[in-house]
């Protein structure tokens, strides 16, 4: 009996925190761009504030796979040639599904490789090997 009622005396604690929780201001919202054409499938922010987004080229029109947020526009990140279509995944970007920044100082880029969801090019490698 005695263990039944601490159980219950925690879990009313525990659902009176997630109401607090649920209803505390943790913030405002505050938009750091808009996007208008191209959908962005991913977006990560480093550990210094750096903001990074992807376009896959899925059917939209894209002029840059990868970008960097500054001011409030996007730039084609690491550069707009690295983000030109290039038949060779080693000589630039050509798909980005994904962006992570790692709080390591890394932005781990996912390039399928693969643009219109066709397969993907000759040279790309399924694993990462």
């Amino acid at each position: 009996m005695k263990r039944l009622m601490i159980s219950a005396m925690v879990a009313g604690t525990l659902l009176a925190s997630a109401a607090q929780a649920a209803t505390a201001t943790v913030g405002k919202i505050e938009r750091v761009a808009a996007f208008h054409g191209a959908m962005p499938t991913g977006v990560t922010v480093t550990e210094t504030g750096r903001i990074f987004i992807n376009f896959p080229k899925w059917g939209d029109q894209v002029d840059y796979t990868v970008a960097e947020v500054r001011d409030g526009k996007t730039v084609a990140y690491p550069s707009a040639a690295f983000n030109q279509e290039n038949a060779d995944p080693a000589k630039g970007l050509i798909s980005v599904q994904s962006v992570v920044a790692d709080g390591r100082g890394r932005l781990w880029i996912l390039d399928t490789a693969a643009p219109g969801f066709a397969a993907p090019g000759p040279g790309a490698q399924a694993g990462g090997g």
